[in-house]
């Protein structure tokens, strides 16, 4: 990927940067108007809508849904590159071939794979955990937990789901059909992240061995016992958990406490700076 390449590409996302503001408006108004009614009426526990550092996680849905682009661009654009380069293009075209809903099939089970791992690495390794631990740190949890989220970790987590789809020729890397199917699983992504990070008591029966649900996830965040502690990688699919033994999903409660023991400081910017910070004090 040419350095020309990638300055075309920043500056497309910088002339879009007033529409992806407001999409991302719109999406916080959306999310709010149709989960926060539910989180009232269907709630696990007691909590105020405007919590305590509210305002903060919904700072961290512009920040993170905005940066991160520019260094998704190298990132996966390396990716890119490097599959061209070492897959002879009849595979991509054989895949290409097959039908679109076994490719968005695919995709979907692709692309958990890949975030099973980055997730599970950002748990294991000290760094990456510094940077994942903003997310953790909430010890009450609703669906604006979802977008507490530090812009690296974006980055890390995406470009490494990518790669096995990429790998697999599951997208078309000459362009347009590739950013629909991208756009189609983010989007679902995104909206599937605020719906099990919700202060909800749904249950749904057999479908939450098929599926990651509120219960399923909370038990991500659950800070019981170390017992519990680092399960529940998976954002859509528990079969990773179960194939991997990181599995933890009781019949009938839901976890009792949320929250870290590792040392987070308060606020946005110290937030956002504590990952380098910790780094550079160790060295």
């Amino acid at each position: 990927m040419s350095p020309e390449t990638i300055l075309n590409q920043w500056g497309y996302l910088l002339a879009g940067l007033d529409e992806k503001a407001l999409a991302l408006a719109t999406w916080f108004l959306i999310a709010l108007v149709a989960i926060a009614p539910l989180e009232k009426i269907f709630y696990l526990r007691r909590q105020k809508l405007f919590r305590k550092n509210f305002m903060t996680d919904a700072s961290y849905l512009f920040l993170s849904g905005i940066f991160p682009s520019f260094l998704l661009v190298i990132a996966n654009g390396v990716t890119v590159i490097g599959f061209r380069s070492l897959l002879p293009a009849e595979w991509f075209a054989t895949v290409q071939s097959l039908p679109v809903a076994v490719r968005i099939v695919a995709i979907i089970a692709a692309g958990d794979f890949g975030f099973y791992w980055a997730h599970r690495w950002a748990h294991e390794i000290p760094f990456i955990w510094r940077i994942h631990c903003i997310h953790h740190s909430p010890t009450e949890i609703d669906w604006l937990v979802a977008t507490r989220v530090h812009p690296l970790e974006v980055v890390f987590l995406r470009s490494i789901s990518f790669i096995p789809v990429c790998g697999l020729g599951l997208v078309d890397l000459s362009g347009g059909e590739a950013e629909v199917f991208s756009l189609l699983l983010l989007s679902f992504n995104n909206i599937w992240g605020i719906f099990i990070h919700a202060n909800v008591k749904f249950r749904f029966g057999w479908l939450e061995h098929i599926l990651s649900t509120p219960h399923f996830h909370h038990w991500h965040h659950a800070n019981d016992s170390p017992l519990v502690v680092n399960k529940n990688y998976a954002a859509l699919l528990p079969v990773y958990d179960r194939l991997f033994g990181t599995l933890h999903q009781p019949k009938s409660h839901f976890p009792a406490r949320y929250g870290i023991s590792t040392y987070l400081p308060e606020g946005l910017c110290r937030q956002l700076a504590y990952p380098i910070v910790w780094l550079w004090q160790r060295k």
